[in-house]
């Protein structure tokens, strides 16, 4: 019994010593997938580039697999473009989501060292702390402001700077079912994430 308590507290000890905090921050650039024609009209989406900021925890789990979970502070932005046909008229509505975002790096890498070249898979969960602006006069409680999904990216790890470029999806709807059209009810997010991160 005590050998593998010992055991365990040498393997903790030694993840411990190779992990590595960090903060990082950057540009997110996010869009609805909607697009809506009809005889009157039309709403498509534009994309609008807001930031991310947050910290993170990198744990190597072998020679080429590493957990990085992070928590971070995200702003989204609906950018809609709705043209009515019978007047010509273009109107661009816009809307302001702060999420925190807890995403969960799956990394695997190569070490080649000077450099770390990696690719990684990133689930995530957040959820809508505020919501500002909502288009077609919403309120917050109309959206849905609990979010998962996916991102897939690559990075590289050079001293003590991280960099990555990811793209995101969100996995739940836009809103309940009170709002209309259904389009803009059942769109979902998507988005670029470009990131620096800097580990102490």
């Amino acid at each position: 019994m005590r050998r593998t308590v010992l055991v365990i507290m040498i393997l903790c000890g030694a993840f411990t010593a190779s992990a590595q905090f960090g903060i990082k921050g950057g540009l997110t650039a996010n869009s609805l997938d909607l697009s809506v024609y009809t005889s009157d009209g039309e709403i498509t989406n534009t994309t609008k580039t807001t930031f991310h900021a947050g910290v993170f925890y990198k744990l190597p789990l072998s020679q080429w697999f590493t957990l990085q979970p992070e928590l971070l502070y995200v702003q989204k932005k609906q950018g809609l473009r709705v043209e009515d046909y019978s007047t010509s008229k273009v109107t661009n509505l816009e809307g302001k989501f702060d999420y925190i975002q807890l995403p969960v790096n799956v990394q695997f890498g190569l070490n080649l060292v000077v450099a770390r070249p990696f690719i990684f898979a990133s689930p995530f969960i957040g959820y809508a702390v505020s919501v500002a602006d909502a288009p077609y006069g919403y309120k917050a409680s109309d959206f849905n402001r609990f979010a998962y999904g996916v991102g897939m990216g690559a990075g590289v790890d050079i001293w003590k700077l991280q960099f990555t470029i990811k793209y995101g999806w969100d996995f739940q709807k836009n809103g309940s079912s009170s709002m209309t059209p259904a389009e803009y009810r059942n769109a979902k997010n998507r988005g670029l994430d470009i990131s620096l991160g800097f580990f102490f």
